[in-house]
This record gives C-alpha cells, sequence and structure tokens, in this order.
C-alpha cells in the first residue's frame, strides 16, 4: 500500500477515535492532516498529476481548517472552499462522460428527489444563507449527477467516483442537517467518517485512472 495512503488511513482512525473519546486535541491535531496526505498520495509516482484535483484538494485542506471554527462566518469560508473543491471535481467528471442525453437525465432524477426533499426541512431554517447553500447544493448535486452517469457507462472504472460522490453528499447533507435544522453536533462522528470515505474514494479513482491512462 502507498504510504501517503497508508498514513491517510491512520490519521484518519485517529481522527474518528478522537471524535468518539471527545478528544479535542487529537482532532484539532489530525484534521489539517487528512487532506494532504491525500493530496501527496495522488501525486506520489504519478508522472502527470492533473492540476485540477491537486488544486481541488488544496481548497478541500482550506475547507477543512475554516470548518474547526463553529461560527457562521468560517462556515461560509469552508463553504465557499469546498463549493470550489466541487466545480473542479464537476468539470473533470464532465471530461470524461459521454454525453447522452437518456443517460443524464435518468441520472439527474435521484440526485434532484434527494437535494429538493432535504432542502424542503432546510429552507425555513437557512435565512441569509439559502443563497449560498442552494449555490452549493446545484454544485455538489452536478458532481453527483456525472459521476452517476460515469457509472453508468463505465460500471467497472466508475464504482469509485460515484461511491466517492455519494458519500460525499451524505457528508454534506449531515453537516447541513447539523448547522441548520439540529443546531448541534448530532451527526458529529458520520459527517467525518463519510467525508474520509469520500474524499478517499475520489482521490483513489482519479490517481488509478492517472496511472492507467500513462501506462
Amino acid at each position: 500500500m502507498n504510504r501517503y495512503f497508508l498514513f491517510f488511513l491512520i490519521v484518519g482512525l485517529l481522527h474518528l477515535i478522537g471524535m468518539i473519546t471527545e478528544g479535542e486535541t487529537i482532532v484539532l491535531l489530525t484534521k489539517p492532516l487528512l487532506v494532504p496526505s491525500l493530496f501527496f498520495y495522488y501525486l506520489s509516482k504519478n508522472p502527470h498529476p492533473d492540476r485540477g484535483i491537486l488544486i481541488a484538494l488544496f481548497f478541500s485542506f482550506l475547507g477543512d481548517v475554516f470548518l474547526i471554527k463553529d461560527t457562521t462566518l468560517f462556515f461560509l469560508f469552508g463553504l465557499g472552499c469546498f463549493l470550489l473543491t466541487q466545480i473542479l471535481y464537476t468539470l473533470k467528471m464532465g471530461e470524461r462522460i459521454l454525453r447522452i442525453r437518456k443517460h443524464l437525465f435518468l441520472s439527474g432524477i435521484p440526485f434532484a428527489l434527494y437535494g429538493a426533499t432535504l432542502l424542503y426541512f432546510l429552507f425555513p431554517h437557512l435565512g441569509k444563507l439559502t443563497p449560498a447553500v442552494m449555490v452549493y447544493a446545484f454544485a455538489i448535486s452536478c458532481f453527483g449527477i456525472l459521476s452517476l452517469t460515469y457509472w453508468i457507462q463505465n460500471s467497472q472504472k466508475g464504482k469509485f467516483i460515484l461511491g466517492g460522490a455519494f458519500l460525499f453528499i451524505l457528508s454534506d447533507s449531515m453537516l447541513a442537517l447539523n448547522q441548520f435544522y439540529f443546531e448541534s453536533n448530532f451527526f458529529g462522528f458520520w459527517v467525518m467518517a463519510t467525508y474520509l470515505g469520500a474524499q478517499g474514494m475520489i482521490t483513489f479513482y482519479f490517481k488509478n485512472e492517472a496511472l492507467a491512462s500513462n501506462s
């Protein structure tokens, strides 16, 4: 196993243990190390890394750091960073799919239904943050739609990117419910567990695809 990916798994496990045991120091020390380990995993032994993926991971790192602070301002900064991450992931998947309307339409149905249901519960609680949350929800839904489309067209190659997109949407959904609906850290552990799985699977997919195209 790649040493950087192994480091990611170890640090991720320590982070989750810190959350379970309420070890605030462990959580604070490990969170800034999570995405950088994936950044170097993607770079390692990759002769032609995609700058877009590296930039997406960099903004994910910034988003993680901003979300350490539990304030509205830092939440917006974090949301903005992850918005740029989702846009970059979406653009990269847009380069990989065949633009077949039927596939895009079928892929859009579950995400449209899910997004509408989630926003139905969140909308009364969003207040001034409504536009920002709506834009982010649209961006991550586009990433999900293109990932599902790619899986329909390449089921073997697309399983990791689809799994990553699914977990990312699940993680962000729980984060939004925590922030606006429950106004507590109700899903705290599961937000991070699904987020770690998402980033790991997405980076694993892009790394393997890069190596396959260069072989």
